[in-house]
This record gives C-alpha cells, sequence and structure tokens, in this order.
C-alpha cells in the first residue's frame, strides 16, 4: 500500500552513493505502465499457438490484435525499467523504510508460485507469453510484480508520488475523452483518419475488412471491452478526488474536476456494473474512513454509523437483488431463478437418426429420415411442422419458440431453443452426428461439473454460468500450481452446449476466455496457493489502511489524498469480484 506520510529530508537509512539520475526517470516506469500502457491501439499480426490455435479464427496460424499486443509489450518494458530502478536504488541509496515488510512475503510467494505454474504447465508458450488478446503470461506477471516493488521502494518521495499521480492521470484524459467521443456516437476508430492512426499501411488499405463489434454509443475507448473501462474508471476516479484534494491551484482542480465528468461518462457509456460495483465500494470506504477517524474516540457514535451503514447496504443489495419493485438500478445484480423456463434446457442426447432433446417446456425428439425432420413430443406423439425454405417451425404451443434450419448443402442441423439462443448439428440423410464447437468444428459436448448456479445461470450477464463451471476447476485441474498463467480458456468447457444455452449465449460456438473474477482466474491459471498469496496481500493492505486512516491524527492535503487512492484500491479489489485481469 502506499503509505501518503511526509518523507523527512534526511534520509533514514544508510546511503551508499549520491543518486545521479534524473527524476523523470524515477517516474518513468509509472508513467509508462499506468499513463501510456491503457492509451496504446496499434494493429500488430500475431502468430497464435499451442492450443489457441483451436479456439481463435487465423489464416495459417496468423490473427489481428489492436488492443493488447503493443499494451504488453510496453509493460514488459516497464517491468524491465522497474527492475534497473530498483537495483540503482540498492546500490546507491539502500532501502530506508520498511513500511512494506508484510507485503514483501506474499509478493514474492505470488512471484514463486507464478515462476512454478509456468515450468510445469502443459501450455509452456502461452504461460511464458500469454493468450491471444490477453498476454498475461508470466512475463506480464512478474512485470506487474516489478512494478509494485518499485512503487513501494522507489517513490519514497512526496514529489515523487505526486509526479507519478499527474503522469498517469494526463494521459488518462485521452483514454477517457475517446470514450466520451464514442458515447456521443463520434467513435473516431470508425472513422478514416481514426483508423489511419491504429493500423499500418497494408492494414489501412483493407481497413474495410475490420469492424467494430460494439454498437454506436457503447463505451470501450482504448480498452477493447466495456467492462475494462468501468474498471479502469473505478481506479482513475480515486486518483482525481484524491489529487482535487491534495492540488491548491485552481487551474489544476478544474482540469481534475473534467477528468471526473470524463470518468463518470465512460462509466456509465461502458455499462459496466463492475465498474459501478467498485466505484461504489469506493465511496463507501471513503465515507467509512472519513467518519471513523472523527468518531473513533466515540465507540457509540461509531457503533452506531456501523449499524446503519449495514443496514443501508442490506437494503441496497436487496433492492437489487430482488429488482424490489422495480426500483433496482444494477440490473445484472437481479438473481432470477431460470430453472423452471420452459426455453431451460435438461438434456441433448443423439442417437443415430434420432435426437430429443429434454426441455422444462416439453420433451421433443427429432427424427432424421433421408434429410426430412419430423418432430414427435414427449408422448411420441407427431408434431405439425411448417417447412419453408430450409426452416421447421412447430405450431404447439409448448415448442413455438423453437425453430430447425437445415444448411444449404444439407449437412448441419441448427436449432434454435428460442429466438436468441442456438445450437448446430452435423448430419447427413440419415443420421444426426456431433455438435459443432469453435471454428466449427465437429465436437463431442461437454457435460462438465457445475456448482452453485444451477438454474442462475444468467446471473450478471451470464457470470453465473462461467463461474459455476469455473469453480470446479479450480480444485481439479492441478489445483496447486493451476494449469499454467492465461491458459484459462484451454481448460474451460468450451463445448458445454447445454449450459450456454441455458446461459443465454446466442450460440454454442462462443469462445470463453476469461472467468469475469480474477480471483477465480488466479486460482485456474496459477494455483490455489498463488490465490491464496494475492488474497493475503490484499488482507494486509485492508489492515494497514484501516489502522493508518483510522488513528490518523492530522486531516492535511496528504491524508486525503492518500486516504482516496487507498479505498480506490478497495474498489479495484471489489471490482475484481466481477472482472478479469488483462493487459487491456
Amino acid at each position: 500500500m502506499m503509505r501518503m506520510k511526509r518523507y523527512d529530508r534526511k534520509r533514514k537509512g544508510k546511503r551508499t552513493g549520491k543518486s545521479e539520475l534524473p527524476k523523470w526517470l524515477w517516474v518513468l516506469p509509472f508513467f509508462i505502465g499506468a499513463g501510456i500502457v491503457p492509451a496504446v491501439v496499434r494493429g500488430k499480426v500475431v502468430r497464435l499457438y499451442e492450443k489457441a490455435l483451436e479456439l481463435w479464427q487465423t489464416q495459417e496460424g496468423l490473427t489481428f490484435d489492436f488492443f493488447s499486443y503493443q499494451k504488453a509489450v510496453f509493460l514488459v518494458y516497464a517491468g524491465f525499467i522497474a527492475l534497473a530502478l530498483l537495483i540503482f536504488k540498492k546500490v546507491k541509496e539502500g532501502f530506508s523504510d520498511n513500511d512494506y515488510r508484510p507485503y514483501f512475503i506474499p509478493l514474492a510467494a505470488y512471484a514463486l508460485f507464478v515462476i512454478l505454474s509456468t515450468l510445469f504447465s502443459p501450455y509452456p508458450k502461452t504461460s511464458l507469453n500469454g493468450f491471444h488478446n490477453r498476454y498475461e503470461g508470466m512475463l506480464m506477471l512478474l512485470s506487474y510484480i516489478l512494478l509494485a516493488l518499485a512503487a513501494m521502494l522507489v517513490l519514497d518521495k512526496e514529489e515523487r508520488i505526486k509526479t507519478v499521480l499527474w503522469f498517469i492521470a494526463i494521459p488518462s484524459f485521452l483514454v477517457t475523452g475517446i470514450g466520451v467521443l464514442q458515447f456521443f456516437r463520434l467513435d473516431p476508430f470508425r472513422s478514416a483518419i481514426g483508423q489511419w492512426f491504429i493500423m499500418n499501411a497494408r492494414m489501412y488499405a483493407q481497413r474495410d475488412l475490420f469492424s467494430v463489434v460494439f454498437n454506436p454509443g457503447h463505451v470501450y475507448s482504448t480498452l477493447f471491452n466495456p467492462n475494462y473501462v468501468g474498471s479502469y474508471c473505478a481506479l482513475m476516479i480515486p486518483v482525481f478526488c484524491g489529487l482535487l484534494m491534495y492540488e491548491k491551484k485552481i487551474w489544476k482542480k478544474a482540469l481534475l474536476v473534467i477528468g471526473l465528468v470524463f470518468g463518470i461518462i465512460n462509466i456509465y457509456g461502458s455499462r459496466s456494473t463492475a465498474g459501478l460495483v467498485g466505484l461504489l465500494a469506493f465511496a463507501a470506504l471513503t465515507a467509512v474512513f472519513l467518519l471513523a477517524s472523527r468518531l473513533r474516540k466515540h465507540p457509540a457514535a461509531i457503533f452506531s454509523f456501523m449499524t446503519v451503514f449495514a443496514v443501508a447496504a442490506g437494503l441496497f443489495l436487496f433492492v437489487n437483488l430482488t429488482d424490489y419493485k422495480g426500483l433496482g438500478v444494477i440490473p445484472d445484480l437481479k438473481i432470477e431463478y431460470r430453472g423452471d423456463n420452459p426455453d431451460y434446457i435438461r438434456d441433448i442426447q443423439i442417437s443415430g437418426s434420432a435426437m430429443v432433446i429434454d426441455r422444462v417446456g416439453g420433451k421433443i425428439e427429432v427424427q432424421n429420415d433421408m434429410g426430412k425432420l419430423s418432430f414427435y413430443d414427449d408422448a411420441k406423439k407427431p408434431l405439425d411442422a411448417h417447412y419453408y425454405n430450409g426452416k421447421y417451425t412447430l405450431a404447439d404451443s409448448r415448442y413455438s419458440r423453437m425453430a430447425f434450419t437445415i444448411s444449404p448443402d444439407n449437412m448441419k442441423l441448427t436449432v434454435h431453443v428460442s429466438p436468441l439462443s442456438s445450437f448446430t448439428v452435423t448430419m447427413d440423410a440419415h443420421n444426426f452426428y456431433d455438435f459443432v464447437g469453435p471454428l466449427d468444428k465437429s465436437v463431442a459436448m461437454d457435460r462438465p461439473a457445475s456448482w452453485f448456479f444451477d438454474g442462475y445461470e444468467k446471473i450478471g450477464s451470464g457470470r453465473g454460468y462461467i463461474w459455476s463451471r469455473s469453480l470446479p476447476l479450480m480444485f481439479t485441474k492441478r489445483p496447486l500450481l493451476g494449469t499454467g498463467p492465461d491458459t484459462y480458456a484451454y481448460v474451460f468447457p468450451q463445448n458445454d452446449i447445454i449450459g450456454k444455452m441455458n446461459s443465454g449465449f446466442d450460440d454454442n460456438k462462443i469462445l470463453v476466455d476469461k472467468p469475469h473474477n480474477m480471483y477465480i482466474q488466479i486460482g485456474i491459471n496459477t494455483g490455489l496457493l498463488s490465490l491464496l498469496s494475492i488474497i493475503v496481500l490484499f488482507v494486509v493492505f485492508i489492515v494497514q489502511a484501516f489502522r493508518l486512516y483510522w488513528r490518523a491524527e492530522s486531516k492535511d492535503s496528504l491524508f486525503y489524498l492518500g486516504m482516496f487512492l487507498s479505498a480506490g484500491c478497495f474498489g479495484y479489489m471489489v471490482t475484481a469480484l466481477f472482472n478479469d485481469s488483462t493487459v487491456s
């Protein structure tokens, strides 16, 4: 944790030499890692490897990346610079501040388990370099650790901390400014001049082949995914709040207010539940710090405040989890049981010329007779079907939302379980065969273990489904060291047809490459030991923050700066319950 206190002009530790580095070099890795990296967007042709070739559409193993690869390169550079600064400072000045010792053991343990996970991973290249569009392999994770160590040991002067924060804040105007333009349907990445900036000459000549997957008005900024915009702004808004309390000059305060407005527009425009929840957690802890520091000598007042806070938080969760009388403001938090929905699938069985789909709304059997389909209900009674232009629909009200489409070559059947969800199987004139998975390849259907969320798969925009299939993996797929950094997509049951249909996926071929939960992500990728290390690190941070700001006597600008930053970090930890980690 960044302990915000006034540093003495005289060093407390022994000095072995005089630092001759220019001031800007001390903050360079943080400027690159947290300032420049979020703004980087540049097209790159990348070659895939290992199991990624089975999951991602490529041309002879090659594909494009705009939002992640170059960011990863810059972050690794930042990590190396941080390492150089740590070595230089140790040799020239020594490390004098022992306040961060509680963080060193969990950080070192996490680094050790990341390295071991990579060494023993069945996917060595991916574990080292990362998965496509993510790039959080071992090199990236070690760069994060080096940056964290450098932040604790190199940023040991108030002036350096302030400079770093401004070096992070100023580039954020580019990130959030692009988001504001996107919110008002002026997306620069849809324009010729914007594409010229992010593409090389060869890509630009073929720019018509590229398209933006998000609807106009939906903010994704330079971060690839609207959820990442939410996480980014949940971190930047506390930085702006802290600097707003710290700085004295009016023009700086005005600039910071603009930054706050940009951040709020971006969170709203990204529609990121994770970002909103993180922001609410930041606000809640800020309120606790402010009131507790003022009331700490009055236990009864503190107890009353905490009781009111707990009741308010409980009411907020109740209203949003149940959408009580339509008052919920975070739709993704709504708990809705779908196990009794007529479209909910219990099972799918294929046997020769017959396919049986067991739905809550009624079991249906599809028979393939010389390429023509006939349908029967759960009592084996024939169902009237209407055929037009390769598509079958059923008159029976129990199955009226279903449709069955045969491909022009009569080799595939797409079953529309509902108007918004479908899966595809291969067929010929006599039989049904395999399901069609990612890259349109024939696959056997996965039947994975599921924990906790059966019937509740759609919670959190499908997060309930992903978590239900991911949690068992933490304890069955190499639990101690994981399957290797950034290998989540390789072990997730991508061919879980039934699960994807019940969670509202458009079709079963959609690739699940992230768990939408950083803690599950760590547990699966680098193992439960590394997850334990991170949890210990975060607990130490929270305890230290409470000890520091609960007992603080001085309420100067530095106090408020540190308090906002600490509360912002806590907000990010909460955001991580709904978002994963990525360089984007």
